[in-house]
């Protein structure tokens, strides 16, 4: 069918009394026409070549979706970027606490705290291996701490105004660095010395 409407359109474009056989192959428009015809021909003949035409995007579609895109995605990137430095920073926070929580529990035995009073130990120490720091928090954090024991400052014995002897105050102060900026956690626990025959009562208790 193609076939036959190109040769119509041949037969047509250089038949008696047109313009291309009076001003021969060279006839303005002439060509134009013909090719139009043919042109017109395969589209006849090809009902899907006019949708294929009309398929596709311009740049200025193609931006602009990739624009709508980007207003949708940002966001949320953002916002699971900020939840997953919120799940971090409240690990390292978490871990920290455990941390100076077994230090302590260490610390206010009976075998190692009436011994050691007062004293300042720098963790970790080799000299006292049992109170130490998880591995993986140490080293990927530069996580560091005191442990100070002391006779508790600021306690009074009720009546008299002396200073409270028999009451401890164990301190563990933990420091690390979270994406270049310093971070310190700090807990405190008092003991009791129930063993004395001069404990008295404090004023603040």
């Amino acid at each position: 069918m193609f076939l036959r409407k190109l040769k119509t359109a041949n037969v047509m474009a250089t038949e008696p009394g047109s313009r291309s056989s009076r001003w021969g192959n060279c006839a303005p428009g002439s060509m134009g026409s013909a090719f139009r015809n043919v042109h017109r021909a395969h589209r006849a003949c090809h009902p899907c070549h006019a949708l294929y035409e009309k398929m596709g995007f311009t740049l200025v579609e193609a931006m602009l979706a990739l624009l709508i895109v980007g207003i949708g995605v940002v966001p949320v990137m953002a916002l699971f970027l900020t939840g997953s430095r919120t799940v971090t920073k409240g690990g390292l926070i978490l871990e920290a606490t455990i941390s100076a929580q077994n230090i302590l529990d260490r610390a206010k035995s009976d075998s190692f705290l009436w011994d050691n009073i007062p004293k300042t130990i720098d963790i970790p120490n080799d000299a006292y291996p049992q109170f130490n720091l998880p591995k993986f928090f140490a080293t990927k954090y530069h996580a560091s701490g005191t442990l100070v024991i002391e006779r508790a400052p600021g306690h009074t014995i009720l009546g008299t105004g002396d200073a409270e002897t028999n009451l401890i105050q164990i301190t563990v102060l933990l420091g690390w660095v979270e994406n270049q900026f310093p971070r310190t956690a700090r807990l405190v626990t008092y003991r009791a010395n129930t063993n004395s025959f001069n404990l008295k009562t404090s004023v603040k208790f």
